[in-house]
């Protein structure tokens, strides 16, 4: 592989932060604390996998999920994607960081701004999920509008994480977002997490992507402007499934296939994301273990297999 497309970096506040939010969630008191992720711990796991460089992410907006809320929110947003800079500024020729803010922040233009011209990063991340974005909101959607419209000023770069808490997300989120708001944003370079999706390979990850190659082939989206990344999206069969279960596993991955096919081959990029939030996990097999899964379970020829281990990031540029 050139690059691995999709990785997490995490300080300490923001471990602190995602084992509270588990904790809730399971409500299991014995959950353990998760650790930091360093620049080092993704270069120790890139050097194990003998993979040159990655891609980055800064956990900033776990800090500014509305469910949260935290007191001095932006001062923890701007710390984290600060620790973001510090981390890759170790390794600038195999890490490249990008910056996130929830876009509906009242400051986040500002964090936007600051993360392009003061740190140095490559670009924005945005996670439509944790933010709670509504694409059917018309209020929502005109905010987004003007963020692309400041990224598209500024040709700062952004991967977005689509999918929305929306429980039939789809067709009607990703026409509107195409429509709506990518059209302020006409040039600049974009990367779409998980397939339009937030792992595994759904109806709503699929009904998204359609969206995606019909504008494509009608001319809304210039395709050279998109590709789209692997993270968390291939999902193996295993014993411990119902036969049912696995054999749905199998028609997505099938279905999978067909739209990485349907797609220009250097649209689709190799990215793993962390396959646990536990950070004691941070070696090769999690990386090279994905990229078996890849070569095993989708129905690519070796041609398609190798263009799609060889294709880099454009916000890698």
């Amino acid at each position: 592989m050139v690059a691995e497309h999709h990785l997490h970096l995490r300080s300490e506040a923001a471990a602190d932060l995602l084992s509270q939010i588990q904790q809730n969630k399971e409500s299991l008191e014995s959950l353990p604390n998760l650790k930091p992720i360093t620049g080092q711990d993704i270069l120790a796991a890139l050097d194990a996998a003998a993979v040159p460089e990655a891609l980055v992410i800064s956990s900033a907006y776990l800090f500014s999920m509305p469910d949260l809320n935290p007191s001095g929110e932006y001062s923890l947003v701007m710390r984290e994607n600060d620790y973001t800079a510090e981390q890759v500024a170790i390794a600038p020729d195999r890490l490249s960081g990008l910056c996130s803010v929830n876009p509906l922040a009242e400051y986040a233009l500002d964090e936007i701004q600051r993360c392009a011209q003061r740190l140095g990063l490559k670009g924005l991340h945005l996670h439509f999920e944790n933010s709670d974005i509504d694409l059917r909101s018309s209020a929502q959607i005109r905010k987004l509008a003007t963020v692309f419209g400041f990224l598209e000023a500024l040709q700062f770069p952004v991967l977005i994480h689509t999918r929305t808490r929306e429980p039939d997300y789809g067709s009607i989120d990703i026409k509107l977002f195409i429509d709506k708001v990518l059209s302020e944003a006409p040039s600049i370079v974009m990367q779409i997490a998980h397939l339009a999706g937030s792992g595994g390979y759904d109806d709503g990850a699929d009904r998204a992507m359609a969206q995606f190659t019909e504008a494509f082939i009608d001319g809304r989206l210039e395709p050279s402007n998109f590709q789209f990344d692997l993270a968390g999206v291939i999902v193996a069969p295993n014993s411990a499934l119902s036969s049912q279960s696995q054999k749905t596993l199998m028609n997505q991955n099938k279905q999978l296939s067909n739209r990485i096919i349907q797609l220009d081959p250097q649209q689709v990029l190799f990215a793993t994301g962390w396959p646990t939030d536990n950070s004691a996990l941070l070696d090769d097999e999690f990386i090279n273990t994905n990229a078996k899964n890849i070569a095993r379970l989708l129905s690519l020829n070796p041609e398609q297999l190798k263009i799609l281990y060889q294709t880099r990031s454009r916000l890698l540029d």
